[in-house]
């Protein structure tokens, strides 16, 4: 540990050996212990990333602020290492301030008229304002405005979709099955599934082109057989395939302003049309499960679980009675979280958008070379340079890419500050594996022995065959489509309320998430076999 002009630096290890310095933004800090946020920010933050996050806090306290809530611990700030994001270990709030944040979302249910109510009614139509005004922004508007807006737009997903507006409900589960002897988390998963949501909504117009394709001989034959990076063009200049045309670029219109993930590095499918080109095409060739029929399994294995515990209770009517009102607001709950995420997912595209303009901007100037060149800079730069108060940025571009390069090819130590240490000798990963045994979350019912397809992001959708199972660092919605290939999913992070875990349930299919070290440890190809009752993955050979 080091100490320069009370700048403090704390050094860690990765892994494999890298040193890992850490700059504490408060000396206080080191003292506490932040573990690595892998679920949603698996890979490490660009320059302009990580300065927006800043300018988002504004934004994040007038959302919190606007609907009388407290700002959730989850929300008050992260630590950067080299890019990587960091949050405390331990996020839960003191005892009264739990309380009180509970307290205040009850309230806030309360004057809505409910569950529902609070995103349909609260939520949802600020977080479209946002999304009208981030887009109505002009070229005049500042990073500083538009960070703020984004802020209050994210975090306005999470008044709704905060864990603690159905915090009651999982702790009376978890109460009821102490008293009956069941795990009940586990029971409230299992009772939200087969509900219709955002999600499976945009998915069901993915499977309805996929039939216009399947009825016009021309687009059918380009899609299954062209290069995938011009088959959009190819398909465009078709004579007899205006009816697909036209029906694709309304979904572009919809749904392709989605970011692939909670990243602004991560493209948008409008800027992208291959990529859900691609998952049609992986429905023409393997005929998958529509998402209709995929909810309605997940409702008959719903109505299955809730005639076992009702068969359990038998003739005790106070908690037979008990039961069915706790499964009231169930109804809401995966519609809230999946809805939550398309918004999350349309306001980072849009901000990635807005900000790759002024990337275009830059390289009409001659600042820089490519328009994405401008998530290595930060504000003060690109807004110094769009006021012609800079000249060429690009080697200052290229010395931070190589920078962001080296850092995204190790993996960061699982855990940085804690009583001052200086290092961390064992970063926990290895705990994660015990004599060839993965150890994760119990996520998706079911045991699958099958071959593992470990993809790197949505891009490698292709290499995914029908009954693989998929391995990946984490999951977003427009990764849905590919869980009606598999037949198990493992996820290096997450937990069992998590994307992947969520959408596992609805398909049927296996599911261990939080292995924290499946993509390192799996070899793609590998046969494994993947048990959701327990938690492990064993690699067979």
């Amino acid at each position: 540990m080091t100490v320069e002009n009370e700048v403090l630096t704390s050094v860690y290890r990765c892994p494999d050996g890298t040193e890992f310095p850490v700059t504490w933004e408060e000396p206080g800090d080191v003292r506490k212990t932040w573990k690595w946020e892998q679920e949603h920010a698996p890979d490490p933050m660009k320059p302009l990333e990580m300065a927006m996050g800043k300018l988002t806090r504004p934004g994040t306290a007038r959302a919190f602020e606007e609907a009388d809530v407290p700002t959730p611990a989850l929300f008050r700030g992260g630590r950067i290492g080299n890019g990587y994001v960091f949050f405390p270990a331990d996020l839960q709030l003191h005892p009264d301030e739990q309380q009180s944040l509970y307290n205040a979302v009850a309230r806030l249910v309360e004057r809505e008229g409910g569950v529902w109510e609070v995103w349909a009614g609260f939520c949802l139509p600020r977080i479209e304002a946002a999304c009208a005004k981030l887009l109505r922004s002009t070229k005049g508007a500042t990073l500083a405005e538009i960070g703020e807006m984004q802020g209050y737009g994210m975090r306005m997903t999470h008044v709704a979709g905060s864990h603690a507006l159905f915090a009651s409900t999982i702790a009376k589960f978890v109460e009821f099955g102490n008293e009956i002897g069941v795990d009940g988390e586990r029971l409230f998963v299992d009772l939200s599934q087969g509900f219709p949501n955002t999600t499976f909504k945009a998915n069901a117009v993915l499977w309805d082109l996929a039939e216009i394709a399947d009825r016009l001989p021309s687009v059918r034959a380009t899609l299954l057989e062209s290069e995938s990076k011009r088959v959009w063009d190819t398909i465009r200049g078709l004579s007899d395939g205006q009816e697909f045309v036209s029906a694709f670029e309304a979904y572009l219109e919809q749904y392709g302003c989605r970011a692939g993930s909670w990243s602004l590095s991560a493209p948008t499918w409008q800027e992208d049309p291959a990529a859900p080109l691609r998952m049609i095409r992986r429905i023409l060739e393997e005929k998958p499960p529509t998402p209709e029929e995929t909810l309605s399994e997940g409702a008959k294995r719903r109505a299955a679980v809730t005639k076992e515990i009702e068969d359990r209770l038998g003739d005790d009517a106070d908690r037979l009675a008990r039961f069915r009102e706790m499964c009231e607001p169930l109804r809401y709950y995966i519609p809230i979280r999946e809805a939550r995420a398309y918004w999350q997912l349309v306001v980072t595209g849009i901000m990635r958008g807005l900000l790759l303009k002024r990337g275009q901007r830059l390289v009409e100037r001659g600042v820089v070379v490519k328009e994405d060149d401008v998530l290595y800079l930060v504000p003060e730069e690109i807004e110094s340079a769009l006021l012609g108060e800079a000249d060429d940025l690009s080697s200052l571009v290229d010395e931070r890419r190589e920078k962001w390069e080296f850092w995204a090819q190790r993996r960061p130590p699982e855990a940085i500050g804690g009583e001052g240490e200086a290092e961390l000798p064992d970063d926990g990963a290895s705990s994660a594996v015990d004599d060839g045994v993965i150890r994760g979350v119990a996520a998706s019912r079911g045991v699958v022995t099958a071959r593992a397809r470990v993809l790197a992001d949505i891009g490698d959708a292709d290499r995914l065959q029908r009954g693989d199972v998929l391995v990946c660092a984490m999951s977003s919605p427009p990764w849905t489509p590919l869980f009606a290939l598999a037949s198990g999913v493992v996820t290096d992070s997450g937990g069992i309320l998590s994307h992947p875990a969520i959408v596992a349930r609805e398909y049927g299919i296996p599911c261990v998430v939080g292995t924290r070290v499946g993509t390192e440890v799996i070899r793609d190809g590998a046969m494994i076999t993947v048990d959701g009752d327990v938690g492990t993955v064993r690699v067979e050979g």
